[in-house]
Parts: structure tokens; C-alpha cells; sequence
């Protein structure tokens, strides 16, 4: 209920200067002078940003992108703890991303 409820997440905006996922709470901030911070000089940031948040889309999540992000942690968490060198931490998501989804034949790295 911590961040289900409107007033928790108002209240977390003005201690924290934090956008929370409440539309009407943002709106709200934007018109209330309490909500101006001593840290911008006196401006109310939810006036600015609470107009263009309602824009925000957030594209649909594909079949592959959990299951990308949790082979590319695992594949790179032996490279950050210093036991493989890069190349081979690459490899390993190559291999594991492919036999994860066999229709995916090839892995194209950024140069």
C-alpha cells in the first residue's frame, strides 16, 4: 500500500523531490506552491515536468527482454567479478541467448 497509496507517494514527492506514478498527485504538486524547492531556487519542478509525463509512452516489452537482461547479468557477472575477460563474457551471452531462443541466430554487438 506504500506506493498503491496517493497520499504516501504525495508525501514522498515533497520530502524527496521524487516524481512518484500518481497522474492526479502530480498534478496536484504542479499547482501547489508548498511543493517550490529551496534547491531550484524557488521553482516547483512538477509544474514543468507533470504536463509532459502524461506524454511518456512506454513501449510494449517483447518476448525476448526478460530473458535477454537476465542472460546478459549472468553472462557478465563472471567478467565483473574479474574471473573471465570481456570476450569471454560475450561468448557466454552469445551462447546462452542462442540456446535460450534457437530462432535468434546471431548476436550483432555494437561497435
Amino acid at each position: 500500500s506504500l506506493t498503491a497509496d496517493k497520499d504516501n507517494l504525495i508525501k514522498i514527492s515533497k520530502d524527496y523531490l521524487d516524481f512518484t506514478n500518481t497522474v492526479s498527485g502530480m498534478q496536484e504538486a504542479a499547482k501547489d506552491p508548498e511543493f517550490a524547492s529551496e534547491f531550484l531556487g524557488g521553482q516547483n519542478p512538477y509544474e514543468y515536468f507533470a504536463p509532459v509525463a502524461e506524454n511518456i509512452q512506454i513501449a510494449p516489452l517483447s518476448a525476448y527482454d526478460q530473458g535477454c537482461v537476465e542472460l546478459i547479468q549472468n553472462s557478465f557477472s563472471d567478467y565483473f567479478q574479474g574471473n573471465v575477460d570481456y570476450d569471454k563474457a560475450k561468448s557466454n551471452f552469445e551462447t546462452a541467448i542462442i540456446e535460450r531462443y534457437p530462432d535468434i541466430t546471431e548476436v550483432a554487438w555494437p561497435e
